[in-house]
């Protein structure tokens, strides 16, 4: 008993960690195994509806470009958010839709906006659905050595030194990592493609889905890892080609388009450290579902047209 090691706050950390990523898992494997009614039938769209004091936004969701993800997050609309099926039966349960309440907490005036997460933030994760391949990131290639160099300095470095310590620098990563030891030079990124970048950075990909790139009008999930998203949603409102394959798209905005533009260019917070949060943030009073006739208008592409 003397040489029982205290229970530090770093300790509680890693526990508190621990246990967050295991209910996660349980959580996402017990919503995708449940057999749930569907929301809007095979001829229908299904549309997210949401109302703020500002005005109505509603989203087009395309279930065939993440299947599993989008279905997911449309049973969390209507609520209750944490249902049996999610999560066993107590005081946290809650009758109101997932976006019910909750903030646009995050603005970066003229690119994008995000919905706030509804705590427990690690409660409910959706494992993000993105195909490399649809969006043509097989096609994208570092070009020159002032790109390699912008790449490495930039976005490999910088996730090298960040896991330096904590894990195995696995594939790609540990090859550049040790000709950059050998040569300090970059030259070993070009002819490497976005793929082989976003794959070396953590990202994980499945094949098969019509995935979207981050255009103005769409909406993704907003990440919490390279592999794991939340529910909350995040509108860009310009064209953002460097984040397609790191953020999952699930819909487009349809009609609101001018009121996100609107919040984005609300007054922020002067405190540094929330640079990006709006001094008075815009509340969600109601998120829905609609089941409407099919749209006539297609998904927007991912690929660039040349």
């Amino acid at each position: 008993m003397g040489n029982r090691r205290p229970f530090t706050a770093t300790r509680r950390r890693v526990v508190l960690c621990i246990a967050a990523v295991f209910l996660a898992v349980v959580v996402t494997n017990t919503a995708a195994s449940t057999n749930q009614p569907t929301v809007c039938n095979s001829s229908q769209r299904s549309f997210i509806v949401l109302e703020t004091y500002d005005g109505t936004i509603e989203i087009e969701v395309f279930p065939e470009v993440a299947p599993e993800a989008v279905a997911q997050l449309l049973r969390l609309v209507e609520g209750p958010i944490y249902r049996d099926d999610f999560i066993a039966p107590g005081p946290q349960r809650d009758p109101a839709g997932y976006f019910d309440g909750l903030l646009f907490d995050y603005a970066l005036p003229g690119t994008e906006i995000a919905t706030s997460i509804r705590p427990p933030g690690a409660a409910i994760l959706i494992r993000m659905q993105i195909d490399a391949t649809a969006l043509g990131l097989e096609d994208r290639r570092v070009e020159s050595s002032a790109e390699a160099m912008e790449v490495w300095q930039h976005e490999i470095f910088p996730y090298d030194t960040s896991i330096h310590g904590h894990k195995e620098r696995p594939g790609l990563l540990g090859e550049w990592m040790a000709e950059w030891q050998e040569t300090m030079r970059p030259d070993f990124l070009l002819d490497a493609t976005q793929k082989d970048i976003n794959e070396a950075l953590g990202y994980v990909y499945q094949s098969g889905f019509p995935s979207l790139g981050v255009r103005r009008g769409t909406v993704g999930l907003r990440r919490i890892s390279k592999e794991w998203s939340t529910p909350a949603l995040v509108f860009a409102l310009t064209d953002r080609p460097e984040l397609d394959g790191r953020r999952m798209i699930i819909g487009n905005v349809t009609s609101g388009l001018e009121i996100v533009d609107h919040i984005s260019r609300r007054r922020l917070t002067p405190t540094k450290s929330e640079s990006n949060r709006p001094l008075v943030p815009v509340r969600i009073t109601d998120g829905h579902l609609e089941c409407r006739s099919a749209s006539k208008a297609e998904p927007p592409k991912a690929k660039e047209e040349s």
